[in-house]
């Protein structure tokens, strides 16, 4: 269902692989080296989407990195099905706004 040209994390099941934006909550950050892993809910189901972003592809994207737990982002990018990987899909990252921040308190 898309919401404001959001698509909700709850209908990526049955989407095509291809261009999307996403919006919610970071559950979790992590980064190892320039390839960075967000857990991206935005209460539509339990499960989140994975959010994979390549700091080498876009510098910009070094922001994310200090996204804390809690913090409200957008993301733009492209959904790509994961069938070798634990999670059905994942989206990766041309684009992550910040539109809320979290003071981690």
């Amino acid at each position: 269902m898309l919401h404001g040209g959001y698509t909700d994390i709850s209908a990526l099941d049955g989407l095509p692989e291809g261009e999307l934006r996403v919006r919610g909550f970071v559950r979790s950050n992590r980064r190892g080296g320039q390839i960075g892993f967000i857990d991206l809910n935005d209460g539509t189901r339990h499960a989140g989407v994975q959010v994979i972003y390549d700091i080498s592809r876009a510098p910009a994207l070094e922001a994310a990195a200090k996204y804390p737990t809690g913090a409200a982002i957008s993301v733009r990018g492209r959904l790509v099905r994961t069938p070798e990987a634990k999670q059905p899909y994942e989206v990766r990252a041309e684009e992550i706004t910040l539109v809320g921040p979290c003071d981690g308190d």
